[in-house]
């Protein structure tokens, strides 16, 4: 053993001894590469399948000659990648600026570009995003009564584009029953009708009077309807569908289902809740992460939470009580971005009572204790108790909007004044029947709007809406709507569509910012 030192000590001192007599001569006097720097590329594109063309002409900052320069864009399909298995790349342009007709299926891409010094095989990379969509995969839906009592979609692009009775023309007949509302079910599940792989996507919730319809937006495909939504036959009539945080919640006549979403899956709806009751008429709070809504069944209001568990309020020594309310309620909304902060996250409701008042309830979630905080009384000549439909000013000032005898009309939720509201470019004959305030705030999407829209009837079937910047709630003096649509039918809903949605445009909105779906 001691023989065995001696000998590898030995050689340590001979491999010393050799490094120091060897001369090191080689070059070490690195110069850094010629950078190259790529200029003209967006964040973020929107082309339409088959519609539009990615044309991109870059810039590239560089001491390397352009005959050297070598230049690759590719594409991929940023939802299949999972980090563990390979993902399909496909090559569009060789050549420096891009022209590319888009041919990919509707969904989120990545686009790079590849600038390579083809002498010494340096090269440099620049990406953006891109959201492939389709003719109906962003713009403005709009539910409608048909003359024999049942619901079809008009749909206009940003660019006005129309495309106007949908559902006849693409399905062969109208959709059943009396419309009630359209929804925003983003990042839904549901199994895809041609692979049948489970999936999610973005999609248009529809509820009749008789019917349920989600159609995906990229293609208006139906993913599910009252037949194909449960486990086993629901024979509860639907009232609405809402996408809350991180759930897809779906109100019927009777209960509330509602089924995960963010996540692929079949988008069928779990076992109701055990309290009973539910309506069309629900809002959602962003602080609180939940629906409260009116259960026309018992004639109470209920809370469901982001888990899809219902709670009921309790009663007080309140002079209005949250249960056993006889009144019928008309309308239910949420303010949400306001400046007073007395009426952030608030609620208001309308009720007629039997002897022709109408109730104005405002609310204001808080656990299990009496949500109602005030009730005003009008009575019954009155132009707010004659009203034949309400909206709140959701997200701008703190009024309530509402229609009388086709004139429309504002209170004032912080003076209770009532002041007439003037349709800048009403023309003599229309007159007013729909009144909404929309609103469509995404978190670090391109895109904000925020409108008054005001339907009018020429009274022959017909409707036009008119989509106003607003001004402390009303139309600014004579100013041109910032959209208008007309077509035939009855307006009921209108919502917006678009293929940018994350999960933070509801997070976000939870923690005071001014974002969220519109309900």
């Amino acid at each position: 053993m001691e023989n065995a030192k001696r000998y590898i000590l030995g050689v340590i001192m001979l491999l010393a001894l050799i490094q120091g007599c060897y001369e090191d001569e080689g070059n070490y006097d690195y110069s850094p590469l010629p950078s190259i720097q790529i200029n003209g590329m967006n964040t973020i594109y929107h082309p339409r399948r088959l519609l539009d063309s990615l044309i991109i002409p870059i810039t590239v900052e560089t001491e390397y000659a352009s005959s050297d320069l070598k230049y690759t864009w590719f594409i991929f399909n940023s939802g299949k990648v999972d980090y563990i298995s390979a993902v399909e790349v496909d090559t569009i342009g060789r050549e420096k600026d891009l022209s590319y007709l888009v041919s990919e299926e509707p969904g989120n891409y990545i686009l790079t570009v590849k600038v390579e010094n083809t002498a010494n095989q340096y090269a440099v990379y620049a990406s953006a995003s891109v959201q492939v969509e389709s003719e109906f995969s962003r713009g403005f839906y709009i539910l409608k009564e048909t003359p024999d009592g049942n619901s079809d979609l008009d749909f206009s692009s940003d660019s006005l584009e129309m495309a106007r009775d949908i559902f006849v023309s693409m399905k062969g007949e109208a959709l059943k029953g009396k419309p009630l509302l359209l929804a925003q079910l983003m990042n839904t599940p549901y199994v895809d009708p041609n692979s049948q792989e489970r999936t999610m996507g973005h999609v248009l919730g529809i509820t009749t009077e008789e019917s349920v319809c989600l159609l995906r937006t990229s293609d208006l495909v139906t993913v599910h309807d009252e037949e194909s939504m449960f486990y086993g036959v629901e024979e509860e009539h639907p009232r609405r569908l809402a996408r809350g945080f991180f759930r897809t919640m779906y109100f019927s006549e009777n209960s509330v289902y509602s089924v995960r979403a963010n996540t692929n899956g079949s988008g069928i709806m779990g076992v109701p809740d055990t309290i009973r009751g539910a309506s069309k008429w629900a809002v959602y709070d962003r602080q609180k992460m939940g629906f409260m809504y009116w259960d026309e069944l018992n004639g109470r209001f209920l809370f469901v939470n982001s888990n899809g568990v219902v709670s009921v309020y309790e009663n007080n020594a309140s002079s209005y009580q949250p249960n056993d309310i006889k009144d019928k309620m008309l309308y239910m909304g949420m303010l949400y971005n306001t400046a007073n902060t007395s009426f952030k996250n608030v609620a208001y409701a309308v009720f007629e009572s039997s002897g022709g008042e109408r109730k104005l309830y405002k609310l204001k979630h808080g656990g299990t204790t009496n949500p109602v905080q005030e009730v005003q009384v009008f009575a019954g000549n009155t132009n707010f108790a004659r009203a034949t439909t309400y909206a709140v000013c959701a997200s701008n000032t703190p009024m309530i909007y509402y229609v009388t005898d086709g004139v429309l009309y504002a209170y004032s939720l912080m003076n209770n004044i009532e002041v007439p509201v003037s349709v800048p470019g009403l023309q003599a004959g229309e007159t007013v029947y729909y009144v909404a305030n929309k609103y469509w705030l995404p978190y670090g999407g391109d895109y904000t709007k925020d409108y008054l829209v005001i339907g009018t009837t020429g009274g022959n079937n017909d409707y036009t809406l008119r989509l106003f910047n607003m001004v402390g709630g009303v139309p600014q003096g004579n100013s041109l709507p910032e959209y208008q649509f007309s077509g035939n039918g009855k307006v009921v809903d209108l919502q917006y569509i678009a293929s940018t949605f994350t999960e933070n445009m509801i997070v976000r909105g939870a923690t005071g910012g001014n974002y969220g779906l519109c309900y």
